[in-house]
């Protein structure tokens, strides 16, 4: 893992499985090192201000930014905007109709998991969820809630994701790509923007879309990249905290294929992806080619 001077994708407290508030988490980045940061919360952009504010008064040259969700010819994925000005009306939008999704979901995400054979307190799970930000029930959370469960001692489901289990380096968030990610046992259907509406959403606001994280995503679908690509999109998220030195490899050749900006990120969330921390990708992004690209979207 590389340390880097660049990240652009973290999140607040404003995701529903973020952890800190975006000041703090400005505060975070300056102590990892990170100098050119950028919030992205899901479908928010409620704390953009906030990590602006906080970043100047530490020197921090902060990037509006954000993740929207969305949906590409049938594939699942995740749309990073930058750069953009006077997009809270819509987002408002956007993120109101999800948030009702999402707690509409809650009962249905818990029944599912104790369907797959994994004890857990309902009650337990409701309360993180009370005392978050968001006020949502996560997979995240169902899964703190489980693996601190003694009658899951001996589950060869969970043992995956308690320590020294080969799943153990993230288990919340593991456990959600393994279960409750789309096609999964435990998934439960969100109805979200397609992605020419979230590129086109970005891109009349003034501002730049990226893919992110595309090796949990869109994988190594060459015609949706080239899709996409012909549609707009600026750049792909080549170094991530979900790649592999190998996968940064392939994206960075894709990324010179259809003349797309690589970018990085973390995807830093706090405690629920142990895993993932502030400023560490594989692989080694050329810093200084970067940041004539994110000061120009500035």
């Amino acid at each position: 893992m590389d340390h880097m001077k660049i990240d652009l994708h973290m999140h607040s407290l404003h995701s529903p499985d973020g952890e800190f508030s975006p000041s703090e988490l400005m505060d975070r980045c300056r102590a990892a090192g990170v100098s050119i940061a950028s919030l992205t919360d899901h479908n928010s952009v409620r704390g953009v201000a906030e990590a602006a504010a906080r970043g100047r008064e530490l020197g921090l040259t902060v990037l509006p930014g954000v993740e929207l969700d969305c949906d590409c010819k049938g594939v699942p994925m995740h749309l990073l905007g930058y750069g953009f000005t006077g997009l809270d009306a819509a987002m408002g939008k956007i993120e109101a109709d999800l948030y009702r999704q999402e707690r509409e979901a809650g009962a249905l995400r818990m029944r599912k998991v104790k369907e797959l054979g994994i004890a857990f307190d309902e009650e337990k799970v409701e309360a993180l969820a009370a005392a978050s930000f968001v006020g949502l029930i996560t997979p995240e959370m169902i899964a703190e809630t489980f693996l601190a469960d003694p009658r899951n001692a001996n589950n060869p489901l969970v043992r995956r994701y308690l320590p020294g289990g080969p799943r153990s380096d993230s288990p919340f968030v593991n456990f959600y790509w393994d279960h409750c990610g789309p096609g999964k046992a435990a998934y439960c259907p969100i109805r979200y923007i397609g992605f020419e509406e979230a590129n086109g959403l970005i891109r009349e606001h003034g501002g730049f879309s990226v893919i992110a994280h595309p090796a949990v995503t869109v994988g190594r679908d060459e015609a949706l990249f080239q899709y996409m690509a012909a549609c707009g999109v600026e750049g792909i998220e080549v170094w991530c905290g979900y790649h592999s030195v190998e996968d940064a490899g392939y994206y960075a050749a894709v990324a010179a294929r259809h003349g797309l900006i690589p970018t990085v990120g973390s995807d830093y969330h706090g405690k629920t992806k142990p895993g993932v921390k502030l400023g560490a990708v594989s692989g080694s992004p050329d810093h200084a080619a970067l940041s004539e690209s994110v000061r120009a979207w500035l």
